[in-house]
């Protein structure tokens, strides 16, 4: 009984595998580069504001700052 071709395919396949995880791991990385980059790209074009005080009177923004 032959085994050595068996092992080849399956080493193969295994190779292949291989392969294909780390093209994954790579398109993975590469879009969370990218989000990344997009977020921080937003988060400094958003205005820099200074502490809202809380309203003193009615029925809105007086026990939660909805600026936070």
């Amino acid at each position: 009984m032959d085994i050595s071709a068996n092992t080849g395919a399956e080493q193969a396949t295994l190779s292949a595998g291989q392969v294909a995880w780390k093209a994954q791991v790579y398109v993975k990385k590469k879009s969370e580069d990218i989000v990344e980059q997009t977020v921080g790209t937003l988060l400094s074009s958003v205005p820099k504001t200074g502490s809202q005080p809380l309203a003193s009177s009615g029925t809105l923004g007086t026990r939660l700052n909805a600026y936070a």
